[in-house]
């Protein structure tokens, strides 16, 4: 579920972030994939871990999702194994809260304060949940939704969450079938070999 080969993780958070961007161009303007942030000219912030280089980007970012139709709002995906062996003794709320916290130290300060935008961490397990940030953006996003179709609000959360969950879990499904030979050599097993014995770790 996690092997970096075959580019299965890649292709999970693409397909997530495509969705969502999809789904703010019903409510918001200049939405934008990968949009690059400003150059930072030596500014320095205060978390260590926040991404300086002048060349990032954040996944998404949509013009009027707060309110004010002139700022921006940048959102980053990240999708995680809750079953991993490095969580095995932290709760579920516990890994959203530090796959979070791991975004927004990247992100927050620099899109706040040289953006002069608001950032949203877009926290999802493999399985379908996401983490309550996430959900409160998500929510948000339906009630714009529906506010623009003239739709039951209830009919526009409850299909943006099965769309939601149904990318997951075909990316999930994708993972485990999936073939992982490096590029160009094909994998070779027998009928009682799985494609993913070459992913072991």
């Amino acid at each position: 579920m996690d092997c970096p080969r075959g580019g299965f993780p890649s292709k999970r958070h693409n397909l997530i972030r495509d969705i969502t961007a999809n789904l703010m161009t019903e409510a918001c303007e200049g939405v934008a994939i990968e949009p690059p942030l400003q150059p930072l000219s030596g500014k320095r912030f205060s978390c260590t871990s926040a991404i300086t280089e002048d060349n990032a980007r954040s996944d998404i970012c949509a013009q009027g999702f707060r309110g004010n139709d002139s700022q921006r709002a940048f959102f980053d995906v990240r999708i995680c194994n809750p079953t991993a062996q490095s969580y095995h003794n932290s709760s579920l709320e516990a890994v959203y809260q530090l796959q979070e916290r791991g975004k927004r130290r990247q992100y927050e300060e620099r899109i706040r304060e040289v953006e002069m935008s608001s950032f949203t961490p877009l926290v999802f397990s493999i399985f379908g949940g996401m983490s309550k940030s996430t959900a409160v953006a998500y929510k948000h996003l339906a009630d714009l939704i529906s506010a623009k179709r003239g739709e039951p609000y209830g009919q526009v959360i409850s299909w943006i969450r099965i769309k939601i969950n149904f990318a997951l879990l075909k990316s999930s499904i994708n993972a485990i079938r999936g073939y992982r030979s490096r590029q160009g050599r094909p994998v070779k097993f027998d009928s009682f070999t799985l494609a993913n014995n070459d992913c072991r770790s």
